[in-house]
């Protein structure tokens, strides 16, 4: 027998189904920012080994983590899609495809993580199944899985794999103990 998923408010909007299993997770949220780790990591550690241009890629890890949050949290389930990250995310998945393409390590990443996505696309738009929410999360690593691949060791690679494993961690926890603010509420039927 089925039942209705739980209907969950989140600033004065109902959102319920496979969406709720999302704004419920930690992981999804905070996977958002896996974009501005690369960022970081590539400033602190490898600047010296990084051509300019793919400075300037890296650099724009902050702007696609807020494009992808705003896209994927606070706007999920609401009826309309951001914008920017509906541009920025292929854009910068295609430079890094320029510039890394040629690499093992970027077409392990990449085809994990695309493959990811499309599965999360699947399970949440055709299946309406909440198993999506760890696929999406496992594409979001795309940035740490190919930081890993690409600086095979030094204390940033373990950082990267560090929160790998923290996000992997949060998801299958299903940990949701971020702030009241991030919290959504359960409302009864």
């Amino acid at each position: 027998m089925c039942r209705a998923p739980p209907k969950l408010v989140v600033t004065k909007h109902a959102v319920d189904g496979p969406y709720a299993a999302a704004l419920g997770s930690d992981a999804y949220r905070l996977s958002c920012g896996t974009f501005a780790v690369f960022t970081v990591l590539s400033l602190l550690y490898r600047r010296d080994e990084m051509s300019t241009e793919a400075l300037v890629h890296a650099c724009i890890g902050p702007f696609q983590s807020y494009a992808s949050y705003m896209g994927d949290v606070h706007l999920l389930g609401r009826g309309h899609n951001y914008w920017p990250d509906l541009i920025l995310a292929p854009l910068v998945s295609l430079w890094a495809m320029k510039l890394y393409g040629a690499l093992p390590a970027f077409r392990r990443s990449a085809g994990f993580s695309v493959s990811c996505f499309a599965l999360a696309l699947y399970r949440n738009h055709k299946c309406r199944k909440d198993d999506w929410v760890l696929l999406h999360v496992l594409w979001h690593c795309l940035p740490l899985t190919l930081y890993a691949g690409l600086f095979i060791e030094g204390p940033d690679v373990f950082i990267a794999k560090g929160l790998l494993a923290l996000l992997l961690l949060l998801q299958l926890t299903s940990s949701n103990r971020l702030g009241p603010k991030l919290r959504p509420k359960l409302r009864r039927p």
